[in-house]
């Protein structure tokens, strides 16, 4: 671990090069490597250390200048750049202090001005004054306003900050009758704000066990990345600790749980009727994979618990992953991008099956089959007409091409070896094959075989 504080300040700039190698990606024309060296070497010509100026707040700085930004670090997202500071950042326990905020972005345009590459769309120039006025109009007082580094850089900096009263007061004090759903750390209840905004407040429980999953959200080095927008990730907008309460709030997701659509019997019996379309089906697999794939490629993170409950659907039916960042160090070695994948291919044999994970067995009416031994065969036989929803009914002929492709691709994601698993990546590139399929209307003269290049190769 590095600690940028009691450390020379070139070991900062170290952390950052490990941070940005570990990804391979080069900020525009100019290298990630050689973008740490040059910010080593200006700030090697410094005497001071960085301290006062908490290591969050100096992340959150960086962030809030590049998210302004309609450009990109080359092939490296802003957000993906801020990100990989951020968590090089967490991992030191110093602070950036005695070396002025703006002197660090001065060090860092004197460094970055004498070359002559640009950082993607963003020149190199426009880049360190974004971050320099984005210090500069903060004080230091501000920046160190908080015992608490992360909540002040979270809840003041990227997140909002949340008055217990104003929570009370949108959820008519926690009534049943705003109560959305319950799960394994507390409850959520649909509230509406002072200024208008419909959010999911999530109670979270007083056991050790709840407040230390509240902590692993609000401490995890995604916590900064769950506030960032993305289409197809649910945003965090903001926590409340306040006496003994513990409350994080996220947008509203006015149709709940792909789970709730698929399983729920009492859904069900409403009229689930958006879902008996295999276009739609098709479109929210879609829309889930594209959020999966941003936390593999551009947080450079893991999800750890993709399912259906954990997909939600908004006003307009555009599915959003929720409850990721959640990943400790401890489960890191156990789970990978390829757990994430295995997951999504469950979700995606719910979707063809409208069958939950674990099921009743047919014959026998007792034992528990898994969707996955219950759709596969059929699935590899050729006859994967006899395992769809009958709820949906039967699919036309180009239908039926996109449902093979989907079909075989939720094969590939629950492969026994990881290794043998698709990409998000090639997960994404097929499904939008499978809609673009769908929404012909005519069959497509392409193979099956041919579409399932990105998976096969």
């Amino acid at each position: 671990m590095v600690n940028s504080g009691a450390s020379p300040v070139h070991s900062f700039a170290s952390a950052v090069d490990n941070a940005m190698g570990s990804i391979g990606g080069d900020l525009g024309a100019f290298h990630v490597h050689g973008f740490a060296s040059a910010v080593n070497n200006a700030m090697i010509s410094t005497s001071g250390s960085l301290g006062a100026l908490p290591v969050y707040d100096f992340a959150s700085a960086v962030n809030n200048a590049m998210s302004s930004t309609s450009g990109s670090l080359g092939a490296l997202p802003v957000y993906g750049f801020a990100s990989a500071v951020n968590n090089a950042m967490i991992s030191t326990s110093g602070s950036l202090g005695a070396l002025p905020e703006h002197g660090f972005a001065s060090a860092v345009n004197n460094a970055m001005s004498s070359t002559s590459g640009s950082l993607g769309a963003l020149p190199v120039h426009g880049f360190s004054s974004a971050v320099d006025n984005a210090i500069r109009s903060r004080s230091r007082a501000d920046l160190g306003r908080s015992s608490s580094p992360v909540h002040g850089f979270a809840m003041e900096d990227v997140c909002g900050s949340f008055r217990l009263a104003e929570l009370v007061a949108a959820t008519n004090n926690f009534s049943r009758d705003n109560m959305i759903s319950h799960g394994r750390i507390g409850f959520v209840y649909k509230g509406k704000l002072f200024d208008g905004r419909e959010v999911a407040i999530k109670r979270v429980g007083t056991s050790t066990s709840n407040i230390k999953e509240f902590q692993s959200i609000t401490l995890g080095p995604l916590f900064l990345t769950n506030c960032l927008h993305h289409k197809h990730l649910v945003r965090l907008l903001g926590l409340c600790e306040e006496k003994s309460e513990r409350l994080l709030v996220y947008q509203y997701m006015k149709n709940r749980a792909l789970y709730d659509h698929l399983h729920d019997k009492n859904n069900v019996e409403k009229g689930s009727t958006m879902l008996n379309s295999w276009k739609m089906r098709i479109k929210i697999s879609l829309d889930a994979s594209r959020g999966i794939e941003y936390i593999h490629n551009h947080l450079y993170s893991i999800h750890g618990n993709i399912k259906s409950s954990n997909i939600l659907l908004d006003a307009t039916w555009t599915a959003k992953v929720s409850d990721f960042g959640k990943v400790s160090a401890g489960t890191r070695h156990v789970l990978t991008e390829k757990s994430d994948v295995y997951g999504f291919g469950v979700v995606l044999l719910e979707l063809l099956t409208g069958k939950k994970p674990i099921l009743k067995n047919e014959e026998d009416g007792s034992t528990r089959l898994h969707v996955i031994d219950f759709a596969e065969p059929a699935i590899l036989a050729g006859e994967l007409v006899k395992i769809l929803d009958p709820r949906v009914g039967p699919p036309g002929v180009n239908e039926v091409e996109a449902l093979e492709l989907v079909a075989d691709t939720a094969i590939h994601c629950v492969k026994r070896e990881g290794k043998d698993r698709p990409t998000m990546a090639d997960i994404v590139f097929n499904l939008e094959r499978a809609l673009a399929t769908c929404g012909n209307g005519h069959r497509s003269p392409e193979k099956i075989m041919g579409l399932l290049i990105a998976i096969t190769r």
